[in-house]
């Protein structure tokens, strides 16, 4: 059924997955309340007049990932984690 394999669809119906916490996809990086502190100094930043373009917020995100020990490389975030974060 819609490309979902039937061992999936039996451990959702049968009650072997909880609902509540099932992850679709890759865990994320950030956690909600890591998010909301970044999303607060960027809003600041933004207040002072400070603007800030793509990669002054992929390249500063990505070096405090890799502090929290949460990247492999000191890379700064990709695209993808961009867009998801807007």
């Amino acid at each position: 059924m819609f490309g979902v394999p039937h061992q999936t669809i039996r451990e959702r119906v049968s009650g072997h997955v909880n609902h509540n916490i099932a992850v679709v996809g890759v865990a994320p990086i950030l956690s909600l309340d890591e998010v909301r502190i970044l999303v607060d100094n960027v809003e600041t930043l933004a207040q002072h007049g400070y603007k800030l373009t793509n990669e002054r917020l992929k390249t500063p995100t990505g070096d405090l990932v890799f502090s929290f020990e949460r990247k492999i490389t000191n890379k700064p975030m990709s695209n993808n984690w961009l867009y998801r974060f807007l």
